[in-house]
């Protein structure tokens, strides 16, 4: 009977979001499989602020939509011409310019709210400041923070400002932080002496915490239950504290407290709202969550406050 019943709320949350459903606690979906305004191609960075979401996806393209998933802006952040690889990390600024992280073009790319390019720095290189492949990115009050995959050397996190000039280096080779695959970066309040903390997530099936550039301590170990990780690869800062992670292994969402304690798991595999398959990246803006629901190739809208977390009871850390 138990089964009958979630069946039928799973229909019931399908058809409210058919019918333009108001309900918070429903998942929104925005866009469908597919290469035409308002779809997507396997869509792999996102990104929010002011109200809107900005996503990448395997078309080459930047699409921009408001918080409600109407479609406001589309155009294409490739190189003319380029045969490499698409980009895989976004910011999205107040303004509504956007940054993107050319993954196979070695270089943070800045582009205006209607899509011509403003400005970019980074070169392609092994030494400190340079990129092999940069993955994501991060805007602080500082400036940049961009994590970097390739070669053992390249695997690092960047700090720069927000002209592109290298700060400082965290982790990496020859450190306490050795990465295997650097992606989702976070920074939160709450570090010692009133610092920040920066977590990033990494293909290990762990989450590196720093204060400053000295490494706090790891998060997690790979497995499926409460405090395990599989594939780690977006991060976002909550309102309330902590930080909520995408799991492209295992298909859900997690929440961690500030202080790294594991703190609940949403969503399984499959392809209804709220449930999930391969989830690649994640953004936060105001009481929205947006994931990027890689595999279902769409993304989804949760309510912050309205997220079910199941209970961590028993995590592993």
């Amino acid at each position: 009977m138990s089964g009958r019943r979630s069946v039928a709320a799973a229909l019931s949350a399908a058809a409210c979001l058919l019918a333009a459903c108001e309900d918070a606690s429903v998942p929104l979906v925005i866009g469908r499989p597919g290469v035409n305004p308002g779809e997507f191609d396997r869509p792999r960075g996102v990104a929010a602020a002011a109200g809107r979401v900005a996503v990448l996806d395997m078309t080459g393209r930047l699409q921009r939509f408001t918080a409600e998933g109407a479609l406001e802006a589309a155009f294409p952040v490739m190189p003319e011409g380029s045969v490499r690889g698409f980009p895989l990390g976004l910011v999205l600024l107040p303004d509504l310019s956007s940054t993107v992280v050319h993954t196979h073009e070695s270089a943070l790319v800045r582009f205006s709210a209607g899509g011509r390019e403003i400005s970019r720095f980074g070169s392609n290189g092994v030494r400190e400041g340079e990129f092999c492949m940069p993955q994501r990115a991060l805007l602080s009050a500082r400036g940049y923070v961009v994590s970097d995959f390739g070669y053992p050397e390249c695997r690092r996190v960047y700090r720069f400002d927000a002209r592109g000039r290298h700060l400082g280096t965290v982790g990496g080779p020859g450190t306490t932080a050795v990465f295997d695959r650097p992606m989702g970066v976070a920074e939160t309040a709450g570090g010692p002496r009133g610092t920040t903390v920066l977590w990033v997530a990494d293909a290990s099936h762990r989450i590196f915490r720093f204060a400053g550039n000295a490494l706090l301590d790891t998060v997690g170990t790979h497995g499926a239950g409460p405090g395990h990780l599989s594939f780690p690869t977006g991060i976002a800062a909550l309102p309330g504290g902590g930080v909520v992670v995408c799991e492209a292994g295992n298909h859900r969402l997690q929440r961690f407290a500030s202080d790294g304690t594991p703190a609940g798991t949403f969503g399984r595999q499959g392809s209804l709202p709220g449930e999930f398959r391969g989830p690649y990246d994640l953004a936060v803006d105001g009481p929205w969550l947006f994931v990027a629901d890689t595999d279902n190739h769409r993304v989804q809208r949760l309510r912050i406050d309205s997220i079910p977390w199941e209970s961590a009871a028993g995590a592993a850390r």
